[in-house]
This record gives structure tokens, sequence and C-alpha cells, in this order.
């Protein structure tokens, strides 16, 4: 995390001088940090991977569940990443119809989860 923060904030320093001059580069700047800290944070996500797995494998869970959780962060992380990037360059209308498709993405997903679990229940 002190990598992450020391690049946000070196790319935030850089970006305030860049703004002055040629605004243009700010942005693109600040979109090769933001790049650069999502490619990092992806890689970090392998323990993740790892340690839910074996958890899987311990507790008997189906594959298919954790796929989709798996997923449903995914499109959380890139919905968030399309929103700021959006916000950043000015476009705050369209950052909010691509939260709301997120939103409604993950909804549409977790159906087959919630019927199940509903199927479950002793009525």
């Amino acid at each position: 995390m002190v990598k992450i923060s020391i690049l946000g904030i070196c790319v935030v320093i850089v970006g305030i001088f860049l703004k002055h001059g040629k605004e243009e580069y700010a942005f693109l700047f600040g979109l090769a940090g933001l790049c650069l800290i999502a490619g990092y944070v992806v890689l970090q996500l392998k323990n993740v991977f790892d340690f839910v797995e074996q958890l899987r494998a311990e507790m008997n869970i189906d594959a298919r569940y954790i796929s989709l959780l798996f997923k449903m962060f995914g499109i959380c992380y890139l919905t968030e990443l399309s929103c700021d990037i959006c916000k950043d360059a000015g476009y705050g209308a369209l950052s909010n119809q691509i939260a709301v498709a997120g939103k409604l993405t993950i909804f549409a997903m977790g159906i087959p989860v919630v019927k199940l679990l509903l199927e479950s229940l002793p009525w």
C-alpha cells in the first residue's frame, strides 16, 4: 500500500505542474499512473485467488459461485475505474451511466444466487 500511495502522490504532483502548461499531458500522465496502480493491484490479487481457492476446496463450495463472486468483483473494479476516468475528463453524466450499468450488471448476475437461496429456505 505504501508503494501505491507514493506513486499516487508523485503522479498528482507531476500532474499539477503539467496542468499549468499542457493540460492534455497532465490527463495522460494521470491515466498512465492509474494504469500502473491498476496493474499492480491486479498482480497482487493472485494471493487472494489462491486463498479463496483453498477455502473453496476445504468448504466444498461450488466453483461456479466463486467464479461469479470474482466476476462481480471485476465488474465493480472496472466500473469504478471507468467512472473515475470519465469524471477526471469532465464527463460526469457518462460516469453516472457507467455506474448504473455496472450496478445493473451485478444485480443481474446475482439473481441465480438469490434464487438458490430462496429455494433452500423452508417455506
